[in-house]
C-alpha cells in the first residue's frame, strides 16, 4: 500500500488510514481524502537499542525519508484534529491592538510527510487529499 525510503522509527505506529466520505454524497461514495493517524509510543531507545530507532533532540519521532503511497499522488497534507473534521491551526505573528485574537493559518505539511514530527506518547492526525 505505501512505502518509505527509510523505516518508520521504532516507536511510531500507524493506527489508522481510512477514507473520508464525500461531503456531497456522504452515504454513497468515498471522497478524495483520507485520514492518517500515527502514534508515537514513547519508548526509550537507550534502554533497548534498535538500529531504526531515531529520536530527535526535542523528544519527537519523525519519518526522515517521508511516506510514498504507491499509485496515489498526495496533493495536500494538513494537520487535523483527531476526528478529521476540523483542521488544526497555528497562530501567525502576535496579537495586534484592537484584535481579539491573533491571525491563524492551517498547518500544512509536505505531501510526502517528511516534515511531520510526532511528540512522544501522542497521536497525530493528518488529512490527505489525493
Amino acid at each position: 500500500m505505501f512505502g518509505s525510503d527509510s523505516d518508520f522509527p521504532c516507536d511510531m505506529h500507524l493506527l489508522n488510514l481510512r477514507t473520508l466520505s464525500d461531503p456531497a454524497r456522504p452515504d454513497e461514495a468515498p471522497g478524495d481524502e483520507a485520514l492518517l493517524i500515527l502514534h508515537s509510543q514513547g519508548s526509550d531507545c537507550a534502554l533497548n537499542p534498535v538500529p531504526s530507532c531515531r529520536r530527535h533532540a526535542n523528544n519527537t519521532s519523525a519519518v526522515p525519508g517521508g511516506i510514498a503511497f504507491s499509485d496515489l499522488k498526495v496533493k495536500k497534507a494538513t494537520r487535523t484534529l483527531l476526528t478529521g473534521v476540523e483542521e488544526e491551526e497555528e497562530e501567525v505573528g502576535k496579537k495586534k491592538a484592537g484584535r481579539k485574537k491573533a491571525k491563524k493559518r492551517t498547518r500544512e505539511l509536505r505531501t510526502d510527510l517528511s516534515d511531520l514530527q510526532v511528540e512522544l506518547m501522542t497521536l497525530e492526525s493528518v488529512k490527505l487529499k489525493f
